[in-house]
């Protein structure tokens, strides 16, 4: 069985003992929650210190990929890579005992554990995911205060940071309203803490918090952020439609709107009139379904054995139980065509409209047998289908 299609449920593991419902209810998008485990192997199957030593000093990551920080002043790369852009193992780790952060973006497209961590959130969330993993020496300190324009998980993975939080000087900021445009002062401290190993923070988007490590041992930690899209990202989305299909909204500006006066007043007249008009005629579900036809398509499979999954489908028998891969996201749809396209990690698989009732069964996340399946098929067609499926990674047996 393909190693990356039976990973275990990290998005639970790392808010364990949270449930996902009670953390969807409860905390998601509204407030900070701190899990203490001081569990120094909690994380060991997605991250440690001699995977992040190893990217440094075999993989030579280039600038910006590696960057090096002290208390947000960025340090030169020229300080720390070759003339080629590869970055200087001797000379990364040299800054770093002098003070300054290890910072990786997207270790996630190296390390497996990684990939698994953020593939098990997506698969949750329905949102993009990145890495950025913060190597500090003791006592250093990569960022002063500030928020972010996404929520993110803090996985504490070794050693301890002292963490302080602040208000949110605006709740809820979209990504066109970052944190250097306001250049808040971080206000009255909400709370402060350290983390320790194995221990999970998660900040909503615009809380405002600093850290910095402990004096007493380095300190690494993963920042995954989740880029997620708002509301009302899919509210614009359905008006941009709309305008596009009424002549009337595609309409030119009045001459003279910019000097104000009577051509302004009656150009936003006109367009007030379209935004009641807009009300009834905004198809929000097909925008809504446009995004996430995007997001699936966007995705890429992990890691897996090709000959492994060829194997497997040559098994597979109609009494064999199968089942959706529980880190997938998939979408079935109707085709122009009168086919079925099956979207998942950026695949297209189209499909006889004739397997729509088995592949509705067969997405559904429970085990079934292809001999059970509902639908005109055949036993020799459930048979191709089922084995197609597992060949392009999307069923796996049970």
């Amino acid at each position: 069985m393909d190693a990356a299609a039976d990973q275990p449920d990290l998005f639970g593991h790392i808010l364990a003992p949270w449930s996902l419902d009670d953390f969807v209810r409860d905390i998601h998008d509204r407030s900070a929650l701190r899990i203490a485990r001081n569990d120094p192997a909690w994380f060991a199957e997605i991250l440690t210190v001699a995977d992040v030593e190893r990217v440094v000093t075999t993989l030579a990551p280039p600038f910006p990929r590696l960057r090096l920080v002290t208390q947000s002043e960025a340090l030169a790369a020229e300080r720390f890579t070759f003339p080629d852009g590869a970055s200087d193992p001797t000379a990364v780790f040299a800054a770093f005992h002098q003070g300054a952060t290890v910072i990786l973006d997207q270790l996630h497209r190296t390390v497996p554990g990684l990939a698994r961590l953020t593939r098990s959130l997506e698969t949750v969330l329905h949102a993009p995911i990145q890495t950025n993993i913060y190597y500090t020496p003791p006592g250093g300190q990569g960022f002063r205060a500030h928020y972010d324009t996404h929520d993110v998980f803090v996985l504490q993975v070794a050693g301890s940071k002292a963490w302080r939080l602040y208000d949110s000087p605006l709740e809820r900021p979209l990504p066109s309203q970052p944190f250097e445009d306001w250049r808040p002062d971080p206000g009255a401290e909400s709370d402060r803490f350290r983390l320790d190993p194995g221990d999970t923070l998660y900040l909503p988007r615009g809380l405002m918090h600093e850290a910095e490590a402990t004096a007493d041992t380095a300190s690494l930690h993963v920042t995954v952020g989740v880029l997620g899209r708002a509301m009302g990202d899919v509210l614009v989305d359905a008006v941009a439609e709309w305008v596009r299909g009424d002549a009337a909204a595609r309409a030119a500006l009045l001459p003279g709107y910019a000097a104000g006066g009577p051509a302004a007043s009656m150009t936003a007249d006109a367009i007030a009139d379209l935004a009641r008009r807009a009300v009834d005629g905004l198809d929000v579900r097909a925008a809504l379904d446009r995004r996430g036809e995007a997001f699936i398509a966007a995705q890429r499979p992990l890691r897996f054995d090709p000959s492994a999954r060829e194997t497997e489908a040559a098994d597979v028998g109609l009494a064999t139980p199968l089942m959706r891969r529980r880190d997938l996201t998939v979408r079935l749809s109707a085709t122009p065509d009168e086919e079925v396209m099956l979207l998942a990690e950026g695949r297209q698989v189209l499909l006889p409209a004739s397997t729509r009732p088995a592949l509705e069964r067969l997405m559904d996340g429970a085990a079934h047998r292809p001999e059970d399946l509902p639908g005109p098929l055949d036993g020799e067609e459930r048979l191709v289908l089922c084995r197609r499926l597992v060949r392009e990674g999307i069923l796996q047996s049970r």
